[in-house]
Formats: structure tokens, sequence, C-alpha cells
């Protein structure tokens, strides 16, 4: 059973929407004022890792607690869980190229995972607050380390990012298809049942579509970084 009575932008969805943002840009602006020191930061950083993980240990738990888990449904091969699992290590060891997929997926994927969720698709209150944590904490991941540790987009992200991101998929969907059944990682054997404007046509059609699109979402997200490393390169 499913829970019930979630509509997109109700007053619950409203809220968690609110409440994502708020974490989002309060923690990284929380670091930036009480984090004066290697030291400081480290420990800040190593806190949000914990609270990643406990969530993901507290997401699997509960799926347990519902269902069996299964190869169709669980396996960490979505977008955003390779975001999360990329935006966590970069922020233990700020890994550049880590840093960069994160930020490009987490900022496009996530959010649009915050705005526009299959309200139901959530199997009681523990996975809704899951499901943003989850997504919220990779944004707040990146943003730390932009605010935080000074990291940045440099020259060649948008297609090294690409290019990674067509990698798993290449990989992930014979997976897909192995498993068979519902498994759908990354979206590619169906869309997504959500309200999107973004996810036009059918398959394929949908997934080219969509690849144009993010890579001009990604040249936008990426404008703040060209500018500064522009202003950079004249300094020198």
């Amino acid at each position: 059973m499913k829970l019930q009575g979630l509509t997109l932008f109700d007053d619950t969805h409203l809220a968690y929407i609110f409440g994502s943002i708020v974490f989002c840009i309060g923690v990284p602006l929380i670091g930036k004022i009480i984090c004066k020191t290697s030291i400081s930061k480290k420990k800040w950083a190593m806190g949000l890792i914990w609270l990643t993980v406990i969530q993901e240990v507290f997401d699997y738990i509960n799926r347990l607690q519902v269902r069996e888990l299964n190869l169709e449904l669980d396996l960490p091969f979505h977008l955003c869980h390779i975001a999360l699992l990329a935006s966590t290590i970069a922020l233990y060891n700020k890994n550049k190229i880590l840093f960069e997929a994160a930020f490009f997926w987490g900022v496009g994927a996530s959010f649009q995972a915050i705005l526009t969720p299959d309200m139901s698709d959530f199997d009681n209150n523990l996975s809704l607050l899951t499901f943003y944590l989850h997504h919220a904490l990779i944004i707040a991941h990146v943003l730390w380390l932009i605010v935080v540790e000074k990291m940045g987009c440099r020259k060649g992200s948008i297609l090294r990012t690409i290019i990674i991101t067509n990698l798993f998929a290449a990989i992930i969907y014979p997976i897909n298809l192995v498993i068979g059944g519902k498994a759908n990682y990354m979206y590619l054997i169906k869309k997504p049942p959500v309200n999107n404007p973004l996810l036009m046509g059918e398959w394929p059609w949908y997934i080219l579509n969509l690849e144009i699109i993010i890579v001009l979402y990604m040249g936008v997200l990426y404008i703040p970084f060209f500018l500064k490393n522009l202003k950079s390169a004249k300094l020198v």
C-alpha cells in the first residue's frame, strides 16, 4: 500500500520543497561562517558524509519493512544515486572530476526530482523523507564544495560530464534488459511517470530530447564558472 493523498504542489509537497531549499542553501552558508580552519571543514564534511550514510541505511531498512528488496527496483543505478555517491566521495577527497559530475547531475536532476517527483510512489512518510533528504544532500554537498572549499567547474567539465553520463547509460541499459521486469534504471527503458514538460515523446525520443536539454542546462549552470575562469585568465 502506497502513501495516499499526495499530489504535486500540495501543502506536503511544498513543505518538503521549502525544507529542501533551506537545507541545501543553509548548510553551506553555515559552513562558510563557522568553518575557519581545514580541520573544522573536514569535521563538518564528515558530518555530512555520515548523515548521507545514515539516510541510505534508513532508506533500505524502510524498504525491507515494506517489501522484499529486489534487483528491479533497489539497485543504486539511478542517476541521483550515482550523483549522491560521486558528491559524497568528492566531499571526502575533493576529486575535481567527481565534483563536476555531481554538480551538473545534482543541480540538474536532483532539483527536478525535488520539484516533480512521482507522488504516487512513496511507501510511507519515511520513504518520502529519505527521498527528499537524498536529493537535498546531493545539492548541499556540491554547494558546500563551492562555497566552503572554493571548488569550481573547469574548462571541458561539460564535455567530461556528458561522456561520463553516457558511459554509465551504456552500461546500465543492458543491465536493465538482463534484469527485465520493472527494471528501468536511469529511465532508459521508459520515461518516468512524472508530470515534467521536459520529457517529450516516447522511447527513445524522450532520451534524445532530454540529452539536448541537459546540454543546454549544463551550459547555463556553467556560466558563473566560465566568467570566473575568464576573469582569472585575464589576471594572469
